[in-house]
């Protein structure tokens, strides 16, 4: 949270920037002002959540300035700070939505718990308008659009041959309020409700209970997923963004749905990352069509489930990955002498650069840059044994400028120089 300190006394404002504990508040950004002109000026270029503001300041007072804020609809609270218990200042502060009224000479303690207030009415905002924006959101449309986003996700393997295709899927998600990169870490969680104990709910009312438990246990943890239905019994949720293991909380989550909605559900987890979310949406539908095959003591109905990563499994497309690397590897020394970088031989081959390094490591296990290293040594390698030419020149023609560093990547390769190289072989 930013915050912005308005008073005409500099030694004021120099005390409560450097005797309050800010950061621990929760306090990010510390703006200062020593008028109302001032105060607007960075109100009108900075995010600016809560303003401690003197109400005695020439030219313009406190009120006046909160009183601007207020038409110009900025949503910010305000703390006053006043060294006189005026009635009318009191009545204008209410009349102006004061969040608090600081009388000075105030104690450090004082400006603290006014703070700490403060931060608390703006997080139970916050979550009020949340839920609201949810719960007033057109649930069919909203799961139209979840569900289509979600079902039409690109595959590991198409979002490499198509990076653009991944992209648009991941900016759709700024619709839900998330903002999110492909490698970003996310959990799914899936829910099959088996059985009602009471009047069963709609899957919105559904969806609607269930947000509320979870955020019960995990506000931010809410407010950083989507949630949808597949079905009137078959729930997803995709929480984008998430540092912590969710296991336990989960957990916790699976008990209290049980108990306190009133159904029996089966709820598993897998963890991936936006550009393998098909894959683990695929692993958690499976998961469940198999639980009706699985014995008894192994139905366990609350379970992390782990994907399995799309093999190359037909002739057809191993033969396709197969030729794509020897086109790779034909590219790599027909410019040996050259540095080469994944970039170019993609542009040669009309192909991604994430698809070129997905073919080198399902054929070669390597990376790209591993993969030339290891081609231009094997060359460098071959004219040393078979050739008189000069070591030096030999690095050249292997595309290495400077000698000392080809002599290091040949060491590291085959754990000798090439001046050994070329002796053992004389």
């Amino acid at each position: 949270m930013n915050i912005l300190l308005v008073d005409d006394q500099p030694n004021i404002l120099s005390s409560l920037v450097s005797c309050i504990p800010w950061h621990s508040l929760g306090i990010s950004s510390i703006h200062t002002a020593t008028s109302a002109a001032a105060a607007r000026e960075i109100l009108s270029t900075h995010n600016v959540d809560i303003m401690i503001t003197d109400i005695e300041m020439p030219h313009e007072d406190g009120l006046s300035l909160i009183n601007w804020v207020r038409e110009n609809n900025y949503s910010v609270e305000c703390i006053l700070l006043t060294s006189h218990a005026d009635f009318f200042y009191a009545k204008r502060a209410i009349s102006l939505h004061v969040a608090e009224y600081i009388i000075q000479p105030a104690r450090d303690e004082d400006v603290i718990n006014a703070v700490k207030k403060t931060i608390s009415k703006l997080k139970e905002r916050s979550e009020k308008e949340s839920l609201l924006r949810y719960s007033s959101f057109d649930f069919g449309a909203k799961n139209i659009v979840a569900k289509s986003l979600f079902n039409s996700w690109p595959s590991y393997e198409n979002s490499l041959l198509n990076s653009a295709e991944l992209a648009d899927h991941i900016s759709q998600l700024s619709k839900f309020n998330l903002q999110c990169s492909a490698e970003e870490r996310c959990t799914i969680l899936f829910m099959h409700i088996r059985k009602w104990h009471k009047l069963p709910l709609s899957p919105s009312a559904f969806l609607l209970k269930y947000r509320e438990v979870l955020g019960a246990l995990d506000k931010e943890l809410r407010n950083r997923s989507i949630s949808y239905h597949d079905d009137e019994n078959t729930f997803f949720t995709v929480f984008c963004g998430v540092a912590q293991e969710l296991g336990e909380t989960l957990q916790t989550l699976y008990q209290r749905i049980n108990s306190e909605v009133g159904c029996s559900l089966r709820m598993y987890y897998c963890e991936s990352d936006l550009q393998h979310l098909q894959d683990g949406l695929t692993a958690l539908k499976r998961e469940n069509a198999s639980f009706g095959f699985a014995n008894s003591s192994d139905s366990v109905e609350f379970r992390l489930v782990s994907i399995q990563p799309s093999p190359l499994d037909t002739d057809a497309s191993y033969d396709r990955y197969t030729k794509h690397a020897a086109a790779i590897k034909k590219y790599i020394l027909e410019h040996i002498s050259e540095p080469i970088t994944r970039t170019q031989i993609a542009d040669a081959l009309f192909l991604s650069p994430g698809h070129i390094s997905y073919i080198i490591k399902e054929t070669e296990n390597l990376s790209c840059k591993e993969l030339i290293t290891k081609l231009k040594m094997e060359y460098a390698r071959n004219l040393l044994r078979c050739s008189k030419c000069a070591i030096g020149d030999i690095a050249t023609r292997c595309g290495y400028d400077s000698f000392a560093y080809f002599s290091k990547v040949y060491k590291q390769t085959y754990s000798i120089t090439p001046s050994m190289e070329r002796e053992q072989n004389t």
